[in-house]
């Protein structure tokens, strides 16, 4: 499935779903992932990982 027919299926904007592909994000709307989720018939967790970050010295 392209991620345009994704975007067209699940009811949200194409530009969101490439967006959340390529990990540009800046706000994760879990709304519109659940939309996501359901159009692929998965759990959420099949979607998302949840990854420590490192913490910087900043002084």
């Amino acid at each position: 499935m392209t991620k345009r027919e994704l975007a067209r299926q699940a009811d949200i904007r194409h530009t969101l779903v490439w967006e959340m592909c390529h990990n540009k994000t800046k706000r994760l709307p879990l709304d519109k992932l659940a939309k996501i989720c359901s159009v692929l018939q998965v759990d959420i967790h099949d979607v998302i990982e949840l990854v420590e970050r490192k913490e910087s010295n900043l002084m």
